[in-house]
């Protein structure tokens, strides 16, 4: 927590990862215990939750790696969303929402079609 407001004290807001890799398959995610893949998958997040610092994601792009989506007959490969997290110092959840706003407005992310 401290970490953090030393950090404000010099910047307005950050702009980090919300991961360190895209997500994994569901076969990857499952082969692994809960405790593992939180804290391979929450590694960025779980330090702002800690604070209870205010904090969005925004998805920017999608990744480059394809997974497969339902069954192995006529499976469909697909890219998967990749985020950045705003965070922001206490009592500025308003000003992040239009912030995170912006960003989307002006990243255009594509338009996702979930399957049945």
């Amino acid at each position: 927590q401290n970490d953090f407001l030393e950090a404000f004290k010099s910047v307005d807001y950050l702009l980090t990862p919300v991961t360190l890799t895209d997500a994994p398959s569901f076969a990857d995610f499952t082969a692994q215990d809960n405790r593992t893949q939180t804290a391979k998958q929450d590694h960025c997040t779980q330090p702002v939750n800690l604070a209870g610092l205010p904090a969005v994601t925004v998805p920017i792009c999608l990744s480059g790696n394809n997974h497969t989506a339902g069954s192995e007959e006529g499976a469909k490969r697909r890219s998967l969303p990749l985020s950045v997290q705003l965070i922001g110092p206490y009592g500025s959840d308003k000003k992040l929402l239009r912030i995170a706003r912006w960003i989307e407005e002006r990243v255009d992310f594509p338009t996702l079609v979930l399957c049945d």
